[in-house]
């Protein structure tokens, strides 16, 4: 927790800082990592794995915990009682969940929870099934295509707070953000000057004078 906050500009106070969870999530990524990435010869690590991670997002599941390790991070920078977490877990599980639905729909053929658990953890898992087996069977793999990546926008709204009517909004403060020179502020604009017909020096159209268009015998003698 201590590391995971050394990158954050904002402190938390100690009596708010929640990192029991966390770190278990941040165990169970890295036990993931050992038996997903340095045991796939293993045969009980295998068979560890897809009656786990990979029962339930298939192939995903060897990405699952690079994700689980950040999510514990961010949990120990952004405890549960300084923000709602809830809305950000549910908008990351979303995603994974659409991400195993493009497994399960390029996977060939598509195997379903009859077909053993096996064929599901080489595939979507469990998850990428429920999403897509409705629209595959309707709407064909190019149909079930686009409500899967429709799911998985809707999913990026939900972790970024992003109304669909703002999303151009957003895009645009990310373009700026990225390229700080492409906006031009208006303070580096440099303000129309005009001479002064009195002593030279120069003024902004601002402080123009709004009687330079009357008449001379309208205006004051100097």
């Amino acid at each position: 927790g201590f590391l995971a906050r050394s990158f954050a500009s904002e402190k938390i106070a100690k009596e708010d800082r929640r990192d029991g969870p966390p770190f278990a999530l941040f165990l169970l990524g890295v036990i993931g990592a050992i038996v997903v990435w340095f045991l796939q010869g293993n045969a009980y690590a295998q068979i560890l794995n897809v009656y786990t991670a990979g029962l339930f997002f298939g192939r995903l599941s060897m990405a699952l915990p690079v994700v689980m390790i950040l999510f514990a991070m961010y949990l120990m920078r952004h405890p549960s009682t300084v923000r709602d977490n809830s809305r950000v877990g549910f908008g990351w599980l979303l995603f994974l969940i659409s991400i195993s639905g493009f497994f399960h729909i390029f996977s060939d053929p598509h195997p379903e929870p009859s077909t053993g658990i096996d064929a599901l953890a080489a595939a979507g898992g469990l998850f990428g099934w429920l999403v897509t087996v409705l629209f595959i069977q309707t709407l064909t793999e190019w149909g079930a295509g686009v409500v899967v990546a429709l799911l998985a926008l809707g999913s990026f709204l939900v972790i970024t707070k992003t109304a669909p009517h703002k999303i151009f909004a957003r895009i645009s403060e990310l373009y700026h953000k990225l390229f700080p020179g492409s906006e031009k502020n208006e303070k580096d604009v440099p303000a129309e000057e005009i001479p002064d017909a009195y002593d030279g020096t120069k003024a902004p159209w601002w402080r123009r004078s709004k009687q330079t268009d009357k008449e001379a015998f309208e205006q004051p003698v100097t």
